[in-house]
């Protein structure tokens, strides 16, 4: 049965950069137990049941030895590690988070009312939150006077509770958290409705998953367009040598003239996971069953990191046939 637990204590000789939290020590140690990193949301589920409200940066297995005799710099601002006896372990690393809901649940029975606030440092009237059901519809939630954001959870299976922040250069998610209706976290690691996992290995995998997604809920095909393909290729190899998720740099791209168009951009290990993290989002999931698109392309390129690296899938999808 998985549980959040506490970490094997004692300082290093040489920290990473940040400050250790106990939250993420608890998430290394279900890691750790696992003997695997789980993918897309199902490491936001524990990152949940652990305490942590954010995503992480990182997630990688390493020795103590290499981790502290090799003067490892963590990239986030928060980190937690768990070792084993034999001297294997695993760190995990986040940014600190910007906005923290307070009086959310992990779990709630099906039916069941929450209500929540955000404690954020960002300006509250910036913030747009949004809420995927388990049925894929999306709704955005306003706080009343009190300042408290509440929902309904009717249907069972997982919601998906996304904060983004407006910013010059597009929409920026700043918080995505699960709330499970009348399931366990285990249930949740298994098939669960509202975890949403598609299976692409390949480009051409990835464009017809998202074709099955529509065609499931009534919507047609989006028509494969080389023009976009190019234009998703180019934005993923920006936020690639970037090393950030950023819309900032769509309009600079040759796309046609008055032509509306979004941008829909996920990373993972796989193409797979970097398709599910779309498809996790309120707000890429919308806009990806929206009825306004009929074209789409993708594109992905490979994100280089000291502790790893991952892939940055981005589609683009836009009205008519460029």
């Amino acid at each position: 049965m998985l549980a959040s637990s506490a970490a094997p204590s004692g300082e290093p000789l040489h920290p990473p950069a940040g400050a250790r939290s106990s939250a993420l020590d608890s998430l290394a140690s279900v890691i750790l137990e696992l003997g695997s990193i789980p993918s897309g949301g199902r490491l936001l589920v524990l990152s949940s049941l652990c305490g942590w409200p954010a995503r992480t940066t990182s997630v990688s297995f390493t020795s103590e030895s290499e981790l502290w005799v090799g003067g490892f710099s963590g990239a986030g601002d928060s980190w937690g590690f768990a070792g084993s006896p034999g001297g294997q372990g695993v760190l995990v690393t986040s940014l600190t988070p910007s906005c923290i809901p307070h009086g959310l649940p992990l779990e709630v029975g099906t039916g069941g009312r929450v209500g929540f606030s955000l404690e954020t440092s960002l300006d509250p009237a910036l913030l747009t939150l949004s809420v995927a059901l388990p049925d894929d519809s999306v709704l955005v939630l306003n706080p009343d006077s009190a300042g408290i954001y509440v929902l309904d959870a009717v249907e069972r299976g997982v919601y998906w509770i996304e904060a983004s922040n407006a910013t010059a250069s597009g929409p920026e998610v700043v918080m995505l958290l699960p709330l499970l209706s009348g399931v366990t976290v285990q249930d949740a690691m298994g098939k669960c409705m509202g975890m949403r996992e598609p299976s692409a290995w390949t480009l051409a995998e990835v464009a017809s998953a998202f074709d099955s997604i529509r065609t499931a809920h009534g919507l047609e095909p989006a028509r494969r367009s080389a023009l976009l393909d190019s234009i998703a290729g180019c934005r993923a190899s920006d936020i690639a040598m970037a090393g950030r998720v950023s819309h900032s740099g769509l309009d600079s791209i040759a796309l046609p003239e008055g032509l509306p168009a979004a941008e829909n951009i996920g990373r993972g290990r796989t193409f797979s996971e970097a398709l599910s993290m779309i498809l996790t989002s309120p707000a890429h999931l919308s806009s990806c069953l929206s009825t306004r698109w009929e074209s789409a392309g993708w594109g992905a390129r490979v994100q280089v990191e000291r502790d790893g690296w991952q892939v940055v899938l981005v589609g683009i999808m836009c009205e008519g046939s460029p």
